[in-house]
């Protein structure tokens, strides 16, 4: 009792020194910045984790919630301090000692380790050194700043520098709370201003690549279907041309059927939006030589590239969906039955067949010499095109069996691919192709969300569109390894480089324009 006695005066003296000083703590319920130095490194949630236990340290200003602290007083001596976007709280991880971690914990746990006091700096406005409750000889510290990540402990005070323990706390009310259309436009401007400049002819995005450009035209595509807003077509427009201009528009000489698959599905899209014949043409003339020398197997599967027998679902799932594509713009219904085919012989030997049903999982690839499943890895994409064409072909022939499975892909996917708070945990690497997988998916999504009447779908894709918005850099862009905060520098230390490179960051646009299917 003795020492609850003596903690409650010196809090209650903190308190009232901080009024006579004219500038208060924040109130209850404000939600605050609470910045180490002038460079902007302030408190965050490491990776914006939504898992107790996880760590809180200093990072460079990014500008979203999980920089942020909801105040909620703790009677008249104290506060927890609440992320805004996590939801967890500021805490010690063990017993409170100097040197202890800083770490987000659940409110009944903060109700224990995580309540704090603040003691104004004199003659230093909204600085403070921010205390324990439970221990107010010890205060919240970090290294100097000028680097990233740093590390949060207690340390006393009498022992520190100011550069370490004085913190600077103001309010800030403009923090989003979901993803809203304001946040979904922001993510698009920061991502073209990074990656999308004029070119010889046209514009070009990224470094220019072929199925690359084919999703990231197809982000554009997305853009202008949910928006109806008109510069998403002047934007296709510009990269179309560039696109021609480097490839022509005859692409036979590309070996990998599935490049053309994906070309002609953003083509025939924008066709579909626009009415424009440029787009339809190379697209529909394409995607037949590519069907007639794919198709080399005599069971309706096509051949991933040309020279290698493989029959891979990157390249069904995606012939099927374009296939429908073109059917519904070339009015030729003969292209729904190409679909059907493709999609039921892909449905034959790489569907997960477990029990003698489908369990919703698509397998990478089938080698017809070995009869065997050559690739047992399941991945975004082609699970998003497997959705996409059992989506599309049940919307045409109405079979039951199309949406049985689409229903299957959709929760195996939400199921197998995610962390437990529903976030995509996979393809977290920052080269290569994989970068761009989980964007395909976003689109398949929303079109299953749309014609099954499922708006928890959509909201599933709101999540995780600002999951990767709350881990973006300084200039506002998100890498494709959603969990992981974003250098700054935009380089990471496994030699992942992505400063000309806007495929991986591209999946998080698509998450945010396709979880709002709405004009």
């Amino acid at each position: 009792m003795k020492q609850t006695k003596t903690y409650r005066t010196i809090a209650v003296a903190l308190v009232c020194l901080a009024t006579l000083a004219g500038y208060s703590w924040p109130r209850s319920g404000q939600t605050v910045r609470i910045a180490q130095d002038t460079r902007g490194h302030v408190l965050s949630a490491e990776n914006s984790s939504l898992t107790p236990g996880s760590r809180v340290m200093t990072w460079s200003e990014t500008n979203v919630p999980a920089q942020r602290w909801l105040v909620e007083t703790v009677g008249e001596d104290g506060a927890i301090l609440r992320n805004a976007y996590t939801g967890l709280c500021l805490a010690v991880d063990s017993a409170v000692v100097s040197g202890g971690r800083l770490i987000q914990t659940t409110a009944s746990e903060a109700s224990r380790r995580g309540v704090w006091v603040a003691e104004p700096v004199a003659g230093t406005p909204h600085t403070y050194i921010i205390r324990p409750k439970a221990d107010p000889g010890l205060c919240l510290s970090a290294a100097p700043g000028g680097r990233d990540g740093i590390q949060l402990t207690l340390a006393v005070a009498a022992k520190s520098t100011p550069q370490r323990i004085h913190w600077c706390v103001t309010t800030d009310s403009s923090m989003p709370s979901e993803l809203t259309p304001a946040v979904r436009d922001e993510m698009m401007t920061c991502w073209k201003r990074q990656y999308y400049r004029p070119a010889q002819v046209g514009h070009i995005i990224g470094k220019g690549g072929w199925w690359e450009d084919a999703e990231m035209m197809e982000i554009v595509v997305d853009a202008l279907e949910t928006t109806g807003d008109t510069c998403y077509a002047t934007m296709f427009d510009q990269l179309f041309r560039n696109f021609c201009h480097r490839n022509g528009t005859d692409w036979r000489k590309n070996d990998y059927n599935d490049d053309i698959a994906w070309m002609c599905i953003a083509c025939t899209r924008a066709y579909l939006l626009t009415g424009r014949k440029e787009y339809l043409r190379p697209a529909k003339a394409n995607f037949d030589m590519m069907y007639a020398r794919a198709d080399k197997h005599g069971d309706h599967t096509l051949i991933w590239c040309m020279g290698k027998p493989t029959t891979n679902s990157c390249i069904n799932g995606p012939a099927a969906v374009a296939a429908c594509y073109l059917a519904q713009a070339t009015g030729n219904k003969a292209y729904y039955d190409k679909a059907r085919a493709t999609y039921m012989g892909q449905r034959a030997i790489l569907y997960n067949m477990a029990g003698g049903h489908f369990n919703g999982q698509v397998f990478d690839c089938y080698d017809p010499h070995t009869r065997k499943i050559a690739n047992h890895w399941s991945s975004t994409y082609n699970q998003g095109t497997s959705l996409g064409a059992a989506c599309m072909l049940y919307a045409h022939f109405g079979d039951p069996v199309f949406r049985q499975d689409a229903d299957a892909l959709m929760e195996w996917t939400a199921s197998h691919l995610t962390d437990g708070h529903g976030i995509i945990n996979v393809c977290q690497t920052v080269k290569g192709d994989l970068t761009g997988f989980k964007g395909i998916l976003m689109r398949y999504v929303r079109q299953y969300a749309v014609l099954t009447s499922q708006p928890r779908w959509l909201q599933w894709m709101a999540a995780n569109a600002f999951h990767a918005y709350n881990n973006r850099n300084e200039q506002g862009v998100s890498m494709s390894a959603w969990m992981t905060k974003t250098p700054d520098g935009f380089c990471f230390s496994n030699g992942g480089d992505f400063r000309h490179d806007g495929v991986g960051a591209m999946t998080c646009i698509s998450a945010a324009f396709n979880a709002m299917p709405e004009p």
